[in-house]
């Protein structure tokens, strides 16, 4: 039986250049969740809680190199690192929102002495938070879809789709 899965819809070019260059921010929580975004589009549209997990130590000179929390976590053998390569668009994001006083990269875990329960409940707060302010982005900017970390991950994909990237 053929099955059909239908192409994920994500936004325009030009809506992500609209993301991309926005200066206008009502407090320092949109700037910061546009921020977000933006590495998450530019790390090759990691997930979420990869970000999250991301230390500094994981920085081998101008490249990340850490595994996937769902890889680690489904697969027993054949575990391959990710590599990102850190260009000066990401290093100026990171010079921005990046707690260097911190292990990880963005700050948002407290201890190197975390459990999976921690992470979950850490995700799931962080991710709702950074997700209430950019849907305000998203609606001021007037997107055909609502702005959230997944559409990060999506745009990415597809721009390399559009890009005629075989991925």
């Amino acid at each position: 039986i053929p099955t059909y899965t239908p192409a994920k819809k994500v936004i325009t070019i030009e809506e992500i250049k609209k993301i991309i260059d926005l200066k206008d921010f009502d407090n320092d929580w949109e700037w910061y969740a546009r921020d977000i975004w933006l590495l998450l589009y530019r790390m090759n549209g990691i997930n979420f809680v990869d970000l999250l997990k991301l230390k500094w130590s994981d920085k081998k000179g101008d490249y990340f190199e850490f595994f996937r929390h769902k890889t680690i976590r489904t697969r027993r053998s054949n575990i391959r690192p990710i590599k990102i390569k850190i260009t000066d668009k990401i290093q100026e994001i990171l010079d921005r929102i990046g707690k260097k006083e911190s292990p990880f990269v963005i700050g948002q875990i407290s201890s190197l002495d975390y459990d999976e329960k921690y992470l979950v409940y850490r995700n799931r707060k962080v991710k709702a938070k950074v997700n209430k302010y950019l849907k305000a982005v998203g609606n001021r900017l007037n997107l055909s879809m609502p702005l959230d970390v997944s559409l990060a991950r999506d745009c990415y994909a597809n721009t390399l789709k559009r890009s005629g990237v075989n991925a």
